[in-house]
């Protein structure tokens, strides 16, 4: 089955965000992006001193250990605490 998880965005996105008791809502806009290039340009510009990384590494830690986390609670059907 195809996947577009590494293609970068040609189009824009757009969202419709509404409260629990309304209607309707608020069209919200998302240009489309390269994610990957504005990824390698962002730890680019962090290792020139140019910017900080936005997310610190113990952060993609402990986001790895929630993913690992939910792989094997949905293999063995039970529980994980981390």
């Amino acid at each position: 089955m195809p996947h577009d998880a590494f293609i970068p965005w040609q189009n824009d996105a757009e969202y419709i965000l509404r409260g629990q008791d309304q209607e309707t809502g608020c069209r919200h806009v998302v240009p489309g992006a390269d994610e990957y290039q504005l990824m390698v340009e962002h730890f680019s510009d962090a290792v020139l001193g140019k910017s900080k990384l936005d997310f610190l590494f113990e952060d993609s830690i402990a986001n790895m250990q929630v993913l690992d986390a939910l792989a094997q609670a949905a293999l063995s059907g039970n529980t994980v605490k981390l």
